[in-house]
């Protein structure tokens, strides 16, 4: 027992140098870590911190494991019971809100977001062991810079662990993972730990809102900004009151919505929310293919170079901002177009929906509005505007926030299967069930590379991989990057009541 106890007094240390809690509850701190681990002394020796929090969490659960404390060694009962040791080292949410507020009153919104984001990474809230993993790269396309991220940060679970979800009774508490009731959940083998969580208070158009990072970042400082409420996604006007209230608040940051509908949507569409973070993502730096004049004073639009359509609105009024972002989204919500395969309802169901985007530039609120569409065919059964077929072998799942503005996040299995079809092209031995599936694919632009060694071929097939990404934009548009789908928009945009005055 003696490394665990030297372990948790390395911890304790951790924690009181790395400001995760008061140095006046060290002794708080280290007496709940004695008692999680059945402990009545502490460590008497040299606790010198050798190691980074990850590898000492990681340690102490193999310890554990070994010591019959862990119900299961699987990756998930692993993962809550490290989060039950970290959780010991970490301030309250009170004492979180508290330092915040008064280095945000002091020092202002970016050192206040500076803080707390070290603080989540310090705690081993933001994963940043298992996100190191994680491959990143960027690749040109005709669109500018594509960014990949092939998702190596949540291990597969093993087929015991699949079989204990399922035979787990649904939990109605947290109703889902973004519900602010997570702050401080120990976690079940159907739910992740949220033991490190810690969200602050803000208030958007009225509302009690809270603001947070993600565990498992796909940019600097991806943060959420979630309802207190658990209600449903939604897009209307005060969808654009709460961003712009948001922007106010922390003008450093961008922040979107994903659309309300499914197949549009994001992946969790039972909870209010936004996600937004201290980054320029590609479709933020997109340039504009047309402008449009608009009879208000203060407002300009454009439409986007991008694969799909965006309208890009303009404005230092947030009250223009928000009365033309309302008639944009309005206008579309009630709008076919069956040359393009476009219905604004059938059957009774609505939809045509928006992805909005808003940032600022040099106090100018920039919003941009996706437009989307989520309805289904013979032919396109999950989706008209949706990834298609022919490109599932890559990606089926719905096209986000994220993906729509030009970062793909695809599945963990492209590693190994992206490898092995740059072998297949290199001509060396692969492993032909990883490959089979993308041998088309790799077919059809092994011409146009000298694929003569595995490293060129894996080089083309990274390139490849970011043009197809943009086709995958191309799927969801609902108006396409050629004549037809500018014909189309055009049309749209001359259906606003609050564009019609002509284009420059």
């Amino acid at each position: 027992m003696e490394e665990i106890k030297k372990l948790l007094a390395q911890c304790v240390r951790y924690a009181v140098e790395k400001g995760l809690c008061m140095p006046q509850d060290m002794y708080f701190v280290q007496n709940r870590l004695l008692d999680l681990f059945g402990l009545d002394s502490p460590f008497e020796g040299d606790a010198a911190v050798t190691d980074s929090l990850p590898a000492m969490l990681e340690r102490l659960t193999d310890l554990a494991a070994q010591n019959g404390m862990l119900r299961d060694n699987t990756p998930s009962m692993r993962e809550i019971f490290d989060n039950r040791v970290a959780g010991c080292l970490l301030m309250p949410p009170s004492q979180v809100t508290e330092r915040f507020t008064d280095i945000r009153e002091h020092l202002g919104m970016e050192k206040a977001t500076a803080w707390f984001y070290e603080m989540c990474r310090n705690s081993n809230y933001i994963r940043t062991a298992q996100i190191a993993r994680n491959i990143c790269y960027c690749a040109p396309s005709p669109y500018g810079e594509v960014e990949i991220t092939i998702n190596l940060t949540k291990p597969e679970k093993d087929p015991k662990e699949i079989a204990m979800a399922r035979s787990a009774p649904a939990g109605s508490y947290p109703a889902c993972q973004l519900c602010v009731q997570n702050v401080g959940y120990a976690g079940r083998i159907n739910h992740p730990p949220r033991a490190l969580l810690r969200t602050i208070p803000i208030t958007l158009n009225g509302e009690q809102w809270h603001f947070q990072y993600s565990p498992y970042v796909y940019f600097n400082e991806h943060c959420i900004a979630l309802s207190e409420k658990h209600i449903p996604m939604e897009i209307n006007r005060a969808t654009f009151r709460r961003l712009a209230d948001f922007q106010h608040q922390f003008p450093h940051y961008f922040i979107g919505s994903n659309a309300g509908l499914p197949i549009a949507g994001g992946s969790i569409l039972s909870h209010l929310h936004f996600q937004g973070g201290r980054y320029i993502l590609p479709m933020m730096r997109a340039s504009e293919r047309r402008q449009y004049p608009a009879p208000v004073c203060g407002v300009t639009m454009s439409v986007l170079n991008w694969p799909m359509p965006v309208l890009r609105l303009r404005s230092r009024s947030t009250e223009a901002l928000i009365d033309a972002a309302s008639a944009v989204t309005s206008a579309w919500e009630a709008y076919s177009d069956p040359e393009s395969g476009i219905f604004a309802v059938t059957d009774g169901e609505k939809h045509n929906t928006v992805t909005p985007i808003m940032h600022n530039e040099n106090g100018e609120l920039i919003l941009d509005i996706v437009l989307r569409n989520n309805i289904t065919g013979p032919d396109f059964p999950l989706g008209v505007f949706h990834p298609h077929p022919c490109r599932h072998h890559i990606k089926r799942e719905n096209i986000g926030l994220i993906e729509v503005m030009g970062l793909f996040i695809l599945p963990g299995r492209l590693k190994s299967e992206l490898e092995e079809t740059a072998k297949y092209l290199a001509g060396e031995a692969f492993i032909e069930e990883k490959v089979i599936s993308h041998k088309q694919w790799a077919d059809s632009f092994r011409s146009k590379y000298s694929c003569r060694s595995f490293a060129s071929a894996y080089d083309a097939v990274k390139q490849e991989l970011a043009v197809l990404c943009m086709q995958l934009l191309g799927d969801a548009a609902v108006y396409k990057d050629d004549a037809a789908g500018h014909a189309g928009l055009d049309r749209f945009i001359a259906s606003v009541n609050f564009f019609t005055e002509g284009r420059v």
